[in-house]
């Protein structure tokens, strides 16, 4: 079975308000983490409605200039991490950083599984002991962005 996951966390309480206007779709997870599914056709369209065109890295794909704006308008000074994962059958890749205040606090890609569990590290999130952080928030219950409500 694949996975393949795009988006942005924000442990923090977000802009609900904000989440509407920008027609984002939003869900919490466990441990105060709240998740916003990011998609090509969302980010090329948040880009232009935003005046936020551009990547600040190649990868996770979606590190645009739109999504950190997005991170801004729904939790303001918030830290903030952008992930994506890749697998299908066992293999693949994942990456993942983390912002705060502009700039990479925890940049990472890598083969292995550690990148996202890295971040949700740095956003605060503690492993429950018998799962790694990714499960431990519920991660694992996701395969795909349409699973978070978002239609690709």
């Amino acid at each position: 079975m694949g996975h393949a996951i795009s988006a942005l966390l924000i442990r923090r309480k977000i802009d609900l308000v904000a989440v509407r206007e920008l027609g984002l779709v939003s869900m919490e997870l466990d441990q105060g983490l709240t998740i916003i599914p990011l998609s090509a056709d969302l980010c090329d369209r948040l880009s232009d409605e935003l005046s936020a065109p551009g990547s600040m890295a190649d990868r996770p794909l979606f590190d645009t200039k739109a999504v950190h704006r997005v991170a801004e308008l729904v939790a303001p000074a918030a830290r903030f991490a952008i992930i994506e994962t890749d697998y299908f059958g066992g293999t693949g890749d994942q990456a993942a950083v983390v912002y705060e205040a502009g700039h990479a606090v925890l940049p990472g890609r890598s083969a292995s599984i550690g990148p996202i569990n890295d971040a949700l590290l740095a956003l605060g999130v503690v492993s429950n002991g018998s799962q790694d952080p990714f499960d431990t928030v519920g991660l694992g219950r996701f395969r795909r962005v349409e699973s978070l409500g978002l239609d690709e």
